[in-house]
């Protein structure tokens, strides 16, 4: 696809596709999501009334939703994320999806960005109770920085309390955690560790 150069005029920060675009800035993005077409309706989100639209966002397949979210703004992200997750039985695959999206919005955020880039190593040496109390609006790159961090930490947590189990015990752990791909990651990495020891 022809990637084009496209200037956020707003006082406001613009997703286009996986592009992250600060006010004032211009940044080269696909044509293609500057072209919505209304004959595809998986591509047509920007409707008048926005609860019809999260509700109909909702309804999408998960291949589908997650086409659509790079177009969709922060705001929308974030009620399409509590609209899922406040399901009965929220789809793992677009709770993952949304979190995927977080985390490409935030590199694209990043990239030569160096109040960011400070941040994330600031973040990486801080204590557990200082990254605790930050606080930063959830469409914030350094929102999706300090989660990011959060996880990891957590993750190497889940790894020492169970780096003691054997491999049986660590496979029957699985299907505990079956909806938490960070988690089950460990798991293999403590499995693969033990087969090569």
């Amino acid at each position: 696809m022809k990637k084009i150069p496209y200037t956020n005029n707003s006082k406001k920060i613009q997703h286009i596709g996986p592009c992250t675009i600060w006010p004032g800035q211009t940044r080269e993005v696909d044509e293609s999501y500057l072209d919505v077409s209304t004959e595809n309706p998986d591509a047509d989100f920007k409707k008048t009334d926005l609860s019809k639209n999260i509700e109909d966002i909702l309804k999408l397949s998960v291949a589908n939703l997650t086409k659509a979210l790079p177009s969709l703004s922060p705001e929308d992200l974030d009620a399409v994320d509590t609209g899922e997750k406040s399901k009965n039985k929220p789809r793992i695959g677009v709770v993952n999806a949304i979190a995927v999206e977080r985390v490409n919005r935030a590199s694209q955020s990043l990239e030569g960005d160096k109040a960011a880039d400070e941040f994330l190593a600031l973040v990486s040496v801080m204590g557990d109770a200082e990254l605790a109390e930050q606080d930063f609006p959830a469409e914030s790159v350094f929102a999706v920085i300090v989660d990011a961090e959060k996880q990891r930490r957590a993750v190497d947590v889940f790894k020492a309390d169970f780096a003691e189990f054997d491999a049986a015990e660590l496979e029957s752990l699985k299907a505990d955690y079956a909806e938490q791909p960070d988690y089950l990651t460990a798991i293999d990495e403590l499995i693969a560790d033990k087969a090569n020891s």
